[in-house]
């Protein structure tokens, strides 16, 4: 079995890494977009639903009285 042998020249260093690190850096960056999306339409979709159990409740409270 041969030994894999790295070729540390630097003309022949194409900056893979760099690419790689840019690219995953991109896909967490959007994640992190995407989550703060969701978890505000979650934060107005449960005010909205307290407003509307608050309005139905002064609502039915108007009609005993």
């Amino acid at each position: 079995m041969r030994c894999l042998r790295t070729n540390r020249n630097p003309e022949h260093q194409r900056g893979a890494a760099l690419v790689v690190g840019l690219i995953f850096l991109a896909m967490l960056s959007l994640m992190g977009v995407a989550a703060y999306m969701v978890a505000n339409q979650e934060e107005r979709m449960a005010g909205n639903t307290r407003d509307r159990i608050r309005a139905f409740e002064a609502a039915e409270t108007s009609l005993s009285d």
